[in-house]
């Protein structure tokens, strides 16, 4: 490791959840990036997981003057736009620290490339294939349209395809309905990170009326992990 970078870390902020399995995953992913990228690697989270942003800045900028600081969302959301960018400001003032606020993992030119090459595999040529892509619900307005745009990419050439917001499984139980339950094959990609309680709670209702075949949480594919790893080690120290 050089001067520059013994004098650098790396944060990766997460939402945080009360939820084992979502601890777990993240935990895993934690690992596999800090073995790969060999760096001053640290965590911290939003809410509702510890250490929180300000605990996480208070003991990596006793030993770190430069900090570049991940988001691991999905959606330039309030935690992004807002309570992020008012914490990192607090923190550089409080301790005088330089941090570089790194932009996300695009969802639609990064994300959407991997998840395109997933949905291909669970695809069935003698079936008539649905996808449900599901993700958390939001106050903000340009949640849906965003999500929408999403699907559009992620499978251009299916014409069945329906957005589910956490709350809204229902309506997408409805919609099934119109289909034949016997020659449908229903993929369903929950948009989360880790597999938390609201990526079991979709496919928990979803599963109460049809098979499924769902994709895994962003984090347990290894073109993810190697996405995550370039945009990391990309940065300035």
């Amino acid at each position: 490791m050089n001067e520059p970078e013994k004098n650098s870390a790396l944060i990766i902020c997460a939402h945080g959840s009360a939820d084992n399995d979502y601890n777990r995953d993240f935990s895993i992913f934690f690992s596999k990036i800090k073995a790969k990228i060999k760096k001053n690697v640290f965590y911290c989270f939003v809410e509702k997981s510890e250490p929180s942003i300000q605990q996480c800045i208070e003991l990596v900028s006793k030993s770190y003057p430069s900090i570049n600081f991940l988001p691991l969302f999905i959606f330039n959301g309030y935690h992004v736009d807002k309570d992020i960018r008012n914490e990192l400001k607090i923190a550089e003032r409080a301790k005088n620290a330089k941090i570089n606020l790194i932009e996300k993992v695009s969802l639609f030119n990064d994300i959407s490339t991997i998840v395109n090459e997933e949905i291909k595999k669970k695809l069935k040529t003698d079936k008539e294939n649905v996808i449900i892509v599901s993700c958390s619900n939001s106050s903000e307005n340009n949640l849906k349209i965003e999500l929408n745009k999403y699907i559009e990419k992620i499978c251009p050439k299916i014409d069945n395809k329906f957005s589910c917001l956490s709350g809204d499984e229902e309506s997408v139980l409805t919609n099934l309905d119109k289909f034949d339950k016997n020659n449908i094959n229903v993929i369903v990609h929950p948009l989360f990170f880790f597999g938390g309680y609201l990526y079991k709670k979709n496919i928990k209702i979803l599963k109460t009326k049809h098979k499924l075949n769902v994709l895994l949480p962003l984090s347990y594919y290894e073109e993810i992990i190697n996405l995550m790893v370039h945009k990391l080690i990309a940065q300035p120290l």
